[in-house]
């Protein structure tokens, strides 16, 4: 029998802003709020990180407690804190320890993100702040130093909390044996592939992406994909095809489909995804069957 699919829910919405989606929630009572009905949508595993109200800029992580404890005491879901590019490796190691999350993405190296092309696709933007942060990627780097990722390491294992090795560059999978090999992580590992960024998003990446995956884990692994944009959900269905689980949202897109805007949320692709996999014959997984599959 097929094992069952975790679908994960980005819920705050990563590079993307109020301009390009207004339901992005912008303080943690949104975020929880946000959560709770892509929970209801399918979803067994909740990925989050801070936005700060009233204009929703992304930061503020350490602060989102209430959110997690509402999420916690109102579902079963696995709460995620997600690889935000938005704070330094200081304050999310912070909101490791503040938060103590089920899970939290680590992100195994750095990574470019030339952002300011969608800087003309909106002729007017409703915070100043969301244009700003578009055009400084034409001069910087989202930087994690092989201090940083030992950071995130003892983090996780002085509070508990579950690592997600998070790949967004081609680069990373190469470090994934270095880090191994030192003993930063070792045993059962969790691991995710970021698809559209440092690694490409078309069927063949995803192939040898995975299969790299598999060479630096063997069978010791549960791994997760996303893709980028129009690809979110074509990478999905073909990941979960290959034995992976799947991550949807705001982080991926803020189109369920092209021209079909997530109005509802992270629930809108969550509630879409969850029928592709009925569709292919795959079942979706319940909160207490993605944390024995993630040995959480």
């Amino acid at each position: 029998m097929q094992n069952p699919v975790i679908i994960t829910a980005s819920i705050s919405g990563g590079i993307h802003s109020p301009t390009m989606l207004a339901s992005i929630p912008r303080d943690p009572e949104a975020i929880a709020e946000a959560a709770l009905k892509a929970v209801d949508a399918g979803a067994s595993v909740v990925s989050i990180h801070g936005r700060i109200a009233p204009e929703g800029r992304p930061g503020g992580s350490a602060g989102l407690g209430a959110a997690v404890a509402k999420i916690r005491r109102e579902s079963g879901a696995i709460v995620q804190l997600s690889a935000a590019s938005s704070e330094p490796t200081r304050e999310r190691i912070e909101a490791i320890a503040a938060l103590k999350p089920d899970l939290a993405a680590v992100p195994l190296g750095s990574q470019d993100k030339w952002l300011h092309q969608y800087v003309a696709a909106y002729p007017a933007w409703k915070y100043e702040w969301e244009r700003e942060a578009l055009e400084r990627t034409r001069g910087s780097v989202f930087v994690v130093t092989h201090d940083d990722i030992v950071g995130y390491a003892e983090a996780c294992r002085t509070h508990g909390v579950a690592p997600l090795l998070e790949f967004s560059d081609a680069s990373h999978l190469a470090h994934a044996d270095t880090l191994r090999a030192e003993g930063v992580f070792s045993g059962f590992q969790r691991a995710h592939l970021n698809l559209g960024a440092g690694i490409g998003r078309r069927i063949d990446d995803l192939l040898s992406a995975g299969q790299a995956l598999q060479r630096t884990f063997g069978d010791g692994f549960a791994w997760s994909v996303s893709g980028a944009g129009v690809a979110q959900m074509g990478i999905a269905a073909q990941g979960a095809l290959m034995g992976a689980h799947v991550r949807v949202g705001l982080d991926e897109s803020v189109n369920v489909l092209p021209g079909q805007p997530a109005h509802g949320g992270a629930a809108d692709a969550v509630r879409h995804v969850a029928l592709l996999l009925k569709q292919l014959g795959l079942p979706v997984a319940s909160p207490a069957q993605a944390r024995e599959i993630l040995r959480l």
